[in-house]
């Protein structure tokens, strides 16, 4: 590099180099041509060119990488007896008791499972240990083309409806000591006994999303444990809650989703579970706390800044349920995020008979996105920007294939919007063009065959991506999600993750009651669901 620079200072007149054509050609930055040039005159070449030694001899890595992989296989391995969930300080107690290191925290086997991609709870052992239990002697995970298997009756010769069998199941979890035990901070929280214990925690969060604190403290416990006079606080509960960790909402959605769809009594597009997948600005508390950890905008106008958050959901667009949902750093990644939707649907998906297809909107196609998707044998389909690569542009028919090869250019351009790719790295996508009714041409991607959905077909299903628009607009007006009962980080995730869930439940209710008034099972066509 020094001897290029040299020749284009004056030693070869022939051929004058430039910093930006040394840069392209050894693929590195100008400043780092600058510098090593800097050293190189200054100090001679061996100084440019060789490391500085360090004055002190680095020092080991307690966690080699070989006990991160141990306890990485150790999370997918059966679970100890009485446990539902491989929680983070059971994986530090189990590893230190199998003496694979001599001290690790809890929070270090955090940071190990989340640089491996692998989030609390979603342990398939985990998972699959929660969903046998919840769907043990459960009519929803038997005999799946029985027409009656899903139908259950109570004393009075009632049909039970799906939603109410779910409910029920959600609630032993709710009141389960394994539950308890695996959402709570501290194994030292909620092991006295209470007026107000861990499951009224759980339903007072669930129930106070739209109304204050105090309101629904005093309606609870007049409700539930007919007292008037309980001293118990807007203080007392902000001091519970905050034992409770957000996961355990996350995991209770993920329960629902797993009973939901043991049974094959839901929509699909030819065995296809159609999803979408989109991003959202929500605001939150405006308070120091939760503009450090979720991010701000500023209003140039008044000169302050406003708490911001960026809401994440992949959601079935058949079935209006939300499978996956996250809350972000306003300036966070929405590609990322997508993709982690992605992981997380893997592990909860399991033997299921149906696959998966992934609407997408023109902010999401990236390179490394699309590779992502295929790796996880998802198809999927989506809109494209203009200025996509130009092997599609090109396309003269409007449906055919094309090959997208990364170029070393391709590569670098690709590394300034922080997409990881690989020089030789392909893909083959289909690219299906058809006309809007006002004249404008739309180009989408996708990896389904033609044998499989028509150019028409691809265009309906597109227009399907309009659901996860009308769930955003439903969760912010109806569920009034930015309505949060508390204002740190932890009491908004709750709210957050809690409103989800209330959204799903209530998804579930209105598709029940709707079966019921089309099969005209409705003893009354007034009937109210409460």
């Amino acid at each position: 590099m020094c001897l290029e620079r040299s020749e284009r200072n004056g030693y070869n007149n022939n051929e004058k180099l430039t910093d930006h054509n040394i840069a392209d050609n050894l693929q590195i930055s100008r400043q780092t041509i600058y510098n090593v040039h800097k050293k190189y005159m200054q100090h001679g070449l061996d100084e440019a060119i060789k490391r500085k030694n360090r004055a002190n001899p680095p020092i080991k890595p307690k966690i080699r990488e070989e006990i991160e992989d141990l306890i990485l296989h150790m999370s997918y391995e059966k679970l100890p007896p009485g446990k539902v969930t491989w929680s983070y300080r059971l994986l530090a107690e189990e590893a230190m008791k199998r003496n694979l290191i001599d001290s690790i925290s809890h929070e270090a086997v955090r940071r190990i499972l989340q640089k491996h991609k692998k989030e609390r709870f979603l342990a398939p052992s985990a998972l699959e240990t929660t969903k046998e239990r919840m769907l043990e002697n459960s009519d929803l995970s038997t005999n799946k083309n029985d027409e009656s298997s899903s139908c259950q009756f109570d004393t009075d010769g009632k049909k039970i409806t799906k939603s109410e069998t779910i409910l029920s199941k959600i609630r032993e979890v709710i009141i389960s000591d394994e539950f308890k035990n695996n959402s709570k901070q501290s194994v030292s929280d909620f092991i006295r006994n209470r007026k107000v214990n861990f499951a009224d925690i759980i339903l007072i969060i669930l129930n106070t999303l739209r109304k204050t604190t105090q309101l629904e403290i005093d309606c609870f416990l007049q409700k539930y444990l007919c007292s008037k006079t309980s001293g118990y606080t807007k203080q007392s509960f902000s001091e519970a809650r905050h034992k409770i960790l957000p996961e355990a909402f996350v995991l209770l959605n993920q329960l629902l989703i797993e009973l939901f769809y043991s049974d094959d009594k839901f929509k699909r597009f030819k065995n296809y579970r159609v999803l979408g997948i989109d991003g959202s600005k929500i605001q939150l508390p405006n308070n120091e706390q939760t503009r450090l950890k979720f991010g701000s905008i500023r209003n140039n106008l008044e000169n302050y800044e406003i708490a911001q958050g960026l809401a994440s959901t992949l959601f079935d667009l058949e079935n209006k349920l939300i499978i996956s949902a996250e809350i972000d750093r306003s300036d966070g990644n929405e590609r990322k995020l997508a993709m982690k939707h992605i992981d997380d649907m893997m592990l909860m998906q399991r033997e299921y008979d149906f696959e998966n297809l992934l609407i997408m909107d023109r902010g999401y196609p990236l390179f490394e996105v699309i590779k992502h998707i295929e790796n996880a044998k998802i198809k999927y389909l989506a809109r494209t920007k203009t200025n996509f690569f130009k092997e599609v542009a090109q396309t003269k028919s409007d449906d055919e294939w094309v090959t997208i090869k990364i170029t070393p250019s391709r590569k670098k351009h690709l590394k300034r919007q922080n997409c990881v790719v690989n020089t030789g790295d392909s893909i083959v996508v289909r690219v299906v063009k058809f006309i809007l009714p006002n004249g404008d041409q739309e180009t989408l991607i996708t990896n389904l065959a033609a044998d499989v959905a028509t150019v028409d077909d691809c265009r309906d299903l597109y227009f399907k991506r309009w659901g996860i628009e009308t769930r955003y607009d439903e969760l912010k007006n109806k569920f009034e999600i930015e309505n949060f009962s508390g204002k740190t980080p932890r009491a908004i995730e709750q709210d957050y993750h809690a409103t989800i869930l209330l959204s799903n439940l209530a998804s579930l209710i209105e598709k029940d009651a709707n079966d019921l008034y089309q099969n005209g099972n409705c003893a009354k066509k007034n009937t109210v669901i409460k």
